[in-house]
């Protein structure tokens, strides 16, 4: 790699970086007028604020590649104001060679799309979340890959699973009344219902006593306050397919498959792991044709509105296009490759004509 084509990676991440920051810090401004709103018990406008740093990764990850369009457009366009483009071009650089090293820098972006989306954005925001509602209702809360413990009060509850239609499974729980264990109620299933509050199916009570141990087996119970609402969404909020780590992800597809459920948006969400980074590389080359075409003598400000412009119609057509094909039972590696097909296409077009 020589000095021209790391001085032009240098200049589109640069221009990237400056674009990605200004983006972070008006999602942080306003988002952190709209957390202010959820200030209760413990949770102070502090933890609003880390909650709002924690899950900007996640909210970001969606527009990486318009953020590499932009980068693009205003790194190069920096260049071709400046006449370096045209010296380049003057001394025998080729269109091809300066595209070259645009691929170079997206591939960077690609790589820390992929690392953002499949590891460290589902992370913190599942941390974030978990994190939120303990300082909002003062509970503790234990969550693994395949197990949950809550703790409200004297009472401790171990859940073993829960599915995403709102389904607890091996649900066992534990009364302690003056650090001595009291009761101990352990149910195969439980469902909420919010106008009957939980039902426990084939449930077992145990009551510890001085002088005896007394076991009741019933074949179903009403429970009115085994776990909260707002802990039940938290644990339907861990399967949910954005919130997954990408081992986390096929773990589950393979659990769901294993158990002849739907796989296919767990799946849609895996696909566009997989093609985010790619369309984070073929939105940055397409500054390309832009700069040495259309836009070779327009200012800074023409080029904003153009890839903001762009950047949105990339943002409307991968965001629908994937639940449209699901709705009607398409290919969910389709939904999440026609996208990155079609724009790769408008690319190869725009590319042709320059040449």
């Amino acid at each position: 790699m020589n000095k021209l084509t790391r001085y032009i990676i240098h200049s589109v991440l640069g221009a990237t970086l400056l674009v990605l920051l200004v983006l972070s810090c008006l999602y942080l401004l306003f988002a952190f007028i709209g957390e202010s709103t959820s200030i209760q018990g413990s949770y102070t406008y502090w933890d609003a604020l880390m909650y709002v740093l924690l899950t900007l990764p996640a909210n970001l990850y969606v527009i990486f590649p318009v953020v590499g369009l932009l980068g693009g457009l205003l790194g190069l366009g920096h260049l071709a104001s400046h006449g370096e483009l045209g010296a380049m071009r003057a001394a025998g650089i080729s269109v091809a060679k300066i595209a070259r090293s645009v691929v170079f820098a997206g591939i960077l972006m690609g790589v820390v799309t992929f690392l953002i989306g499949a590891f460290v954005g589902p992370a913190l925001q599942s941390y974030a979340s978990v994190q939120k509602d303990i300082q909002q209702n003062g509970r503790a809360i234990l969550m693994t890959s395949h197990s949950t413990w809550l703790k409200e009060g004297n009472h401790f509850v171990y859940i073993q699973s829960a599915g995403s239609n709102g389904l607890l499974e091996g649900i066992t729980r534990f009364d302690v009344q003056n650090n001595q264990l009291v009761q101990i109620e352990h149910a195969n299933s439980a469902y909420y219902d919010p106008h009957a509050n939980w039902t426990l199916n084939r449930l077992t009570q145990t009551t510890l006593t001085p002088d005896a141990i007394r076991v009741t087996t019933l074949p179903q119970l009403l429970h009115v306050n085994l776990v909260s609402p707002n802990i039940l969404q938290l644990l339907l909020f861990q399967n949910q397919s954005d919130n997954l780590t990408l081992p986390g992800l096929i773990s589950y597809i393979h659990y769901r498959h294993h158990n002849e459920l739907s796989i296919e948006r767990y799946l849609l969400t895996f696909w566009q792991l997989i093609f985010q980074p790619i369309a984070a590389v073929i939105l940055m080359l397409m500054a390309v044709p832009f700069v040495f075409g259309p836009m070779r003598s327009s200012g800074f400000g023409y080029r904003l509105v153009l890839g903001l412009l762009l950047g949105f119609v990339f943002f409307l057509v991968s965001q629908s296009t994937g639940p449209m094909v699901l709705v009607y039972h398409g290919s969910a590696f389709w939904g999440a490759a026609m996208p990155v097909l079609f724009f790769g296409g408008v690319l190869g077009f725009l590319i042709a004509r320059v040449n």
